[in-house]
């Protein structure tokens, strides 16, 4: 337990951990032409996006558990057999219906990475440790969105959007590979769970009970549907009704999460002077801010791009500080479940963001504005929830 992690191990355990926001990211430049490949409206290429979330969000909460049972290298092994296939279905997609298919099943299979990660790290390291390599796999994590949409506007535009899926599969490929290589199990078989399925979804069942984790991780995922919103509308926005070519979207779209990786720095030092509640509530106040201006600026169609960057980023840069205390806050409350605590807020998470996209494909009437109104209703639940069930409670 107090080996420091091999350079090798921290490589191919990032790998692992890129593998699904690199499948979200990448993917986001091709939407538009997805559009005009398949002769379908916008709203069906944006639920490509939800049921991959949906597939995700699913995947994790059944991925724990059964890792818990089986060990960590089977669901692994597992999870990206399942991700290659998927992958290279959508490449070789049909039609419409079978790229929203094969996103579901892409979503189930990248649902070990995140899961799995933090499981074998918690397995074979002490607290310090653990924490210098989480908090480079929580770097890696946050930035990949950087990379991605870089990597995937340059493939679309170099080599059409089936190279962006034949590049995923590559990639998970690789990773397969290299986990078999240099990832050995960490859970043995004394150690693994006996206790019957039915025992943990009767944990989930309380969790939902739990007022106080229900608060903190409702408001957080509330506000992270806000961004996934943005996921499934900024492609268009920016594309189809900004005139951005698709290889440089990389660049406006990195802009926000700059900003929110840079925030976590200062959220540091405000929670070492005000506390993690105060920090907070301060997050929550300006996701708010960013949420009224979504709500404004879209429908009056004023200030073009910039003025639009700039409420976006309003709304997005809190959200890293919003996601770690509210995380914080939730697990708090429920100690004796944290492992299980922490994949159901995962799993709102993404749920949330799948109905976000979902509405905004719905909405989409070529302007920024269901974009905009769908982050403004999540920023002001986000706020309302937190307001009304832990600050009354």
């Amino acid at each position: 337990m107090s080996k420091a992690p091999s350079a090798a191990l921290s490589v191919v355990l990032a790998a692992l951990m890129g593998v699904a926001p690199f499948t979200i990211d990448a993917y986001l430049p091709a939407m538009p032409e997805l559009a005009r490949y398949f002769a379908s409206p916008m709203a069906d290429v944006q639920l490509t996006l939800a049921i991959y979330m949906a597939g995700f969000a699913g995947g994790q909460l059944v991925i724990g558990p059964w890792s818990d049972r089986a060990g960590r290298l089977v669901p692994i092994r597992v999870g990206l057999i399942v991700y290659i296939v998927a992958t290279g279905l959508c490449a070789f997609a049909w039609s419409i219906d079978t790229l929203i298919i094969a996103r579901f099943l892409q979503g189930l299979g990248a649902g070990v990475g995140p899961v799995i990660v933090r499981a074998m790290v918690r397995d074979q390291f002490n607290r310090e440790d653990s924490a210098r390599l989480m908090s480079l796999l929580s770097m890696i994590f946050m930035t990949a969105p950087l990379v991605a949409p870089f990597v995937g506007g340059w493939l679309l535009a170099l080599f059409g959007w089936k190279s962006i899926f034949l590049f995923l599969m590559v990639y998970a490929g690789a990773v397969l590979v290299a986990s078999g290589a240099l990832l050995t199990e960490t859970l043995p078989p004394e150690r693994r769970s006996q206790a019957a399925w039915s025992r943990v979804f009767g944990e989930y069942a309380r969790l939902l009970g739990t007022r106080h984790f229900m608060g903190y991780a409702f408001a957080s995922s509330a506000a992270f549907a806000g961004m996934f919103a943005y996921f499934s509308g900024s492609p268009f926005v920016f594309i189809d009704l900004y005139g951005v070519p698709p290889q440089w979207y990389g660049a406006l779209f990195a802009i926000p999460v700059v900003l929110m990786v840079g925030l976590n720095g200062v959220n540091r030092r405000l929670i070492s002077r005000y506390g993690s509640e105060q920090a907070l509530s301060w997050g929550l106040t300006a996701n708010l801010c960013g949420a009224a201006s979504l709500a404004i600026v879209p429908a009056l169609d004023i200030g073009g791009l910039p003025l639009l960057l700039a409420c976006l980023a309003l709304y997005l840069v809190p959200l890293g500080m919003i996601a770690a205390n509210a995380m914080a806050g939730a697990l708090e409350r429920v100690p004796e479940a944290a492992g299980t605590a922490s994949a159901l807020s995962g799993a709102m998470t993404y749920a949330s963001g799948m109905v976000a996209g979902m509405v905004v494909g719905v909405l989409h009437d070529g302007s920024a504005w269901a974009m905009g109104l769908v982050m403004a209703v999540t920023g002001l639940i986000a706020t309302l929830t937190y307001r009304l069930v832990i600050r009354r409670g």
